[in-house]
Formats: C-alpha cells, structure tokens, sequence
C-alpha cells in the first residue's frame, strides 16, 4: 500500500513475481469487487482478537465463487480471532451455503413491524426473495443442484428443438436438498402471481425419500 501524493488517499499494490521478475498492480485496474476485498483484507489485519466486525452487502459484485470463498474465510478468520462477524446480504450463493443457525432473517409483518427470525431454513428464504430485477418467467423449475439443472437444461433445449410452438419461457433454479426444494416450492406461492407455474424436478433418489416421511408420524 502507497500513498497518493495527489488525492492523499492510500493506493493497493499487489506484488507478484512473474519469470523471475517483480510486478506491482495498482487497485486502479482491479474490478470493484477487487477493490473492496483488498481493503477488506488489510483491515483484518489489524482488527484485534474478540472484535465485532459488520460487513454490509457482502456479496460485493463478486462472482458466486469468489463470494463462496469470502464466506468460508470468514468463518476461518472468525474462529482463530475470536471475532463476531455479521454480515447483510441479498446473494442467493451465499444463502444456500449458509448454516441455517448462523442465520437472522429481518421480515417485515403485516403491521409493519420488523422482526428477526432464528433457524430458518435457506430455502424459505430464498422463498421470500421475489426476483423483482428479474421478468417473471412463464414456469419455474426447482431441482436439486447444478448438475441436475445441467440435465434439465440439455432437455428443455431438446424439447424446444422439435415442438411447433413457442416453448414457454421457464427459470431453472438449483436450490439444494430434495426438502429444500420442497419447502421452497410451497414458499414461491407467496411470491409469485398465480399465472407463474411452479414445478419441482427431484432426482430419482427422493422418491424413496418422500415416501418415507410420508409414513413417518
């Protein structure tokens, strides 16, 4: 880190050593998400043991990855400093990999009053999300992970290959868990107008599941 002798402001350098030579890049060329990460950083160098540590919109316009690695490192950082972190987010990746114990969820009650709800599972969460940037899709699909999404995709594309007429426009979403994928299908009910059709596509191994929670008292 330098100083700029112009603005007066700090300057992030990273060094790195390519074919035996040394390079300097200057956060002027990083992204914003690049940014704030290198001030994060350097400020949880200094950031004592037993600290609280509050990180707004922690997702930061990073990739989903880049924000997945954010997370875990927080955890680590937080267990060997001994820190508190809380940190807000609207980030879906973050949320679905989330303990479920670490999460509060501020909701809003019909009289207006904000409440903030324990153990609460990431998929009713994503539930209560609506989209709003989004265009609402003619059906939305639930499956399990991206791999099944992948599958889904490749048939959907197949399908819209050899069909005379237009194929709706649908939303494939990856949500987690056969029963994550079940609460969240009974959530976007709340969410989405009744001409929104909403479906789930479960792998083959949830059927056996199902059933037996279904027998279970």
């Amino acid at each position: 880190m330098i100083r700029n002798p112009e603005t007066d402001e700090d300057i992030f350098l990273l060094r790195e050593k390519m074919d035996g030579k040394v390079y300097y890049f200057s956060e002027n060329n990083f992204s914003r998400g690049e940014r704030a990460l290198s001030h994060l950083a350097t400020m949880l160098k200094s950031l004592p043991r037993h600290s609280l540590l509050l990180i707004d919109e922690a997702e930061m316009t990073l990739h989903p990855k880049a924000q997945k690695r954010l997370l875990t490192y927080l955890n680590t950082f937080a267990a060997e400093r001994q820190c508190l972190v809380i940190l807000s987010t609207q980030s879906a990746s973050l949320i679905k990999i989330a303990n479920p114990k670490n999460i509060l969820f501020l909701e809003t009650e019909e009289n207006g009053n904000m409440v903030c709800r324990r153990n609460v599972y990431p998929a009713a969460i994503l539930g209560e999300m609506a989209f709003a940037e989004e265009i609402l899709p003619e059906t939305i699909l639930l499956v399990e992970d991206a791999e099944a999404a992948m599958l889904l995709e490749e048939i959907v594309s197949r399908l819209k290959s050899i069909m005379t007429v237009d194929f709706p426009y649908c939303k494939i979403l990856p949500v987690g868990g056969y029963m994550q994928v079940v609460i969240l299908l009974d959530n976007l009910s709340r969410v989405f107008p009744d001409y929104v059709k909403r479906r789930a596509v479960l792998d083959k191994d949830a059927e056996f599941n199902l059933k037996r929670t279904a027998k279970d008292p």
